[in-house]
């Protein structure tokens, strides 16, 4: 009895191990599958993507193509629209298209292109130099030296309106540009003459006695009416009290 129990367990433990090895070997396998089918599902997705870019390669390069045949073939429509013989393109390219007033010229011919005109346009530097500027800088100026020194030149006033006077007849003759350095430079010498005549016109103020509150008092230099103040040769001022 013992051997027969004994034989029945041996029986039964190799059925289990036998049926083990069955489910690890299908195990094995159906993971194995699983990944080949998984790597088969890569494949067809990044074949199907290269196929996707072929095909919007090709697509964009007909279109490309598609639209320079339709740009060429305006170009060759208009080329022979206009007809051009060979002097007809030189004479398109080579005359000179401004006329002596400055206005575009009108194509008298049919099929011709029209003259492109390129005009010159002044910089806002060169539109500074214009007299009209240069006035309205040169009255703001000497307005406010009227009102913040207390005096007026009228000698600066004459000197600058009757060299403007001249130079409206010198610009006409040579030339705006001629004509707008010389007031610049007249400008600048103005400036220097103001400087010295400012400074006796300060040191007489300052020293010379009896000054009266009237508007003529007021604009009249007092370097120019002070008794007994005299101008140096070499620019320098004697009052009457440093007189010997």
């Amino acid at each position: 009895m013992s051997d027969a129990g004994s034989g029945s367990e041996s029986s039964g433990s190799g059925s289990n191990d036998g049926s083990s090895g069955s489910t690890v070997q299908n195990a094995i396998n159906n993971r194995a599958q699983r990944e080949y089918r998984e790597e088969m599902v890569k494949d067809m997705a990044v074949e199907q993507m290269k196929q996707k870019m072929h095909d919007i390669v090709n697509r964009l390069g007909k279109e490309v193509e598609r639209k320079m045949d339709i740009a060429v073939d305006d170009l060759f429509t208009e080329v022979k629209q206009f007809n051009l013989k060979n002097y007809e393109l030189k004479q398109l390219f080579n005359e000179k298209s401004t006329s002596h007033e400055g206005h575009r010229k009108s194509t008298k011919t049919d099929g011709k292109l029209p003259d492109k005109v390129f005009m010159p346009r002044n910089s806002l530097l060169t539109d500074l130099f214009e007299v009209k500027h240069i006035k309205t800088i040169y009255h703001i100026f000497i307005l406010i030296l009227a009102f913040t020194f207390r005096f007026f030149y009228p000698v600066m006033f004459v000197q600058f309106e009757f060299l403007g006077l001249m130079l409206m007849f010198v610009t006409k003759r040579l030339g705006k540009n001629v004509g707008n350095v010389l007031l610049w430079l007249v400008l600048s010498i103005g400036n220097g003459l103001h400087l010295s005549l400012y400074n006796m016109e300060y040191y007489a103020r300052r020293n010379c006695p009896d000054i009266g509150d009237s508007i003529v008092d007021y604009m009249v230099p007092v370097s120019w009416s002070c008794n007994g103040i005299s101008h140096n040769p070499n620019w320098t001022i004697t009052a009457p009290w440093s007189l010997p």
